[in-house]
Formats: C-alpha cells, sequence, structure tokens
C-alpha cells in the first residue's frame, strides 16, 4: 500500500508567479516565496495542481499579466523552473476534456507541463497517478473521495474556496505510514490517503 509520507499544499490564482500560499484567507499577507519551494524540497516530490487554467493568455506569456499584482517576469518563467526542478508534475484539470481546445490558457497551461494535464475524473485521476507513480494502479478510491466540487471548480481540499487553483507537493511512503503523516493527517482532519 501506498500513502502519501509528506505533503504540502500551496495556492495560487490562475497561475503561478513568484508567490504561493498557505492559507488563502491570508494570501496578502503570508506569501511563500517560490523559490523557497525550489530550495525546501527536492526533485523526488510530486508536484500536482488543480484548476481549470482558464485565463486570459497573457497571465501565463507576458511580464505584469498577472490581474492581482504586478510580476515582474511571466507566470510560464516559473512554471518552467518548477517543470525543471521537479521530476514529475501534473496537472489536474475540471473543465470537462472536450471543452479544453476552446482555452488558449488551457493548451498553453497543457504544454508547459510537457502534455501531463489530466481530466478531474475517475479516469484521468488514475492516469495521473500512473505518471507520478502514487500507486501502480493510479490514485487509489479512497484519494478520489477526498475530492471536493464547489461550483466550477474542483479541489482536492475540503477547505478551498471555490475557484482557487492550488499546488499540492507529496513523497510517497511505500512502506508503514510515519507518525509524522499520521499525526499531520489527523490534525488536519484529512482522513485516510490509502
Amino acid at each position: 500500500r501506498s500513502e502519501f509520507k509528506h505533503l504540502e499544499h500551496f495556492y495560487f490564482h490562475n497561475f503561478v508567479y513568484e508567490s504561493v500560499w498557505r492559507n488563502n484567507m491570508r494570501r496578502h499577507n503570508e506569501p511563500t516565496p517560490l523559490y523557497d519551494i525550489l530550495h525546501t524540497y527536492g526533485r523526488d516530490y510530486k508536484v500536482i495542481f488543480v484548476g481549470d487554467a482558464s485565463m486570459s493568455p497573457y497571465e501565463i506569456t507576458s511580464p505584469y499579466g498577472s490581474v492581482e499584482h504586478m510580476n515582474t517576469e511571466a507566470g510560464h518563467v516559473w512554471m518552467q523552473r518548477l517543470t525543471d526542478h521537479f521530476d514529475k508534475v501534473a496537472w489536474l484539470n475540471p473543465v470537462t476534456q472536450d471543452h479544453w481546445h476552446y482555452t488558449q490558457s488551457i493548451g498553453l497551461t497543457q504544454e508547459l507541463v510537457h502534455d501531463k494535464m489530466y481530466p478531474m475524473t475517475l479516469s484521468g485521476l488514475g492516469d495521473a497517478g500512473m505518471f507520478l507513480e502514487l500507486r501502480g494502479d493510479g490514485i487509489c478510491s479512497s484519494n478520489i473521495s477526498s475530492v471536493a466540487y464547489y461550483g466550477q471548480s474542483s479541489v482536492v481540499f475540503p477547505d478551498i474556496f471555490p475557484f482557487v487553483s492550488a499546488a499540492v507537493f507529496t513523497r510517497v511512503d511505500r512502506d508503514e505510514e510515519s507518525q509524522y503523516s499520521k499525526d499531520n493527517r489527523q490534525q488536519n482532519g484529512w482522513g485516510s490517503f490509502y
């Protein structure tokens, strides 16, 4: 059996730039620099982005393209840093896969994650799990049950607000559950991941 040995989650709006945050209510007061993420988590961490990737293309391609702040480097530069650093990066998209071609930013994002974008369906979650090597048969069903749907947006944690994107950094333990993980799950009310 597999489990998430260590799991961290961060939020971002539409696309990643120079910082992410742990608490959506304090996003402007407590940002986490993306360079800290790159220097803290090793290549063995698997990165799972969850979001619809639907935005104006300039939010990905242009400096100062963010709709929330003045980003001096384009979002694609930051995504390239992430995909260069981490061996396994996937994007889960709640938009129906048949509609992806209607939105230019979804295509751009899919290209930036090297075509590792998966639909938020049972089959898509299984395919993502196989790619990320989370388990031999993909993401197991107890993980799927932790996916919460809010309006048009799907996210993997029940405390995420609608229309907020998230990034999950995790390592897989193929042995027994660590005490750290067990304590972390219970403290955060996440239940079992295996």
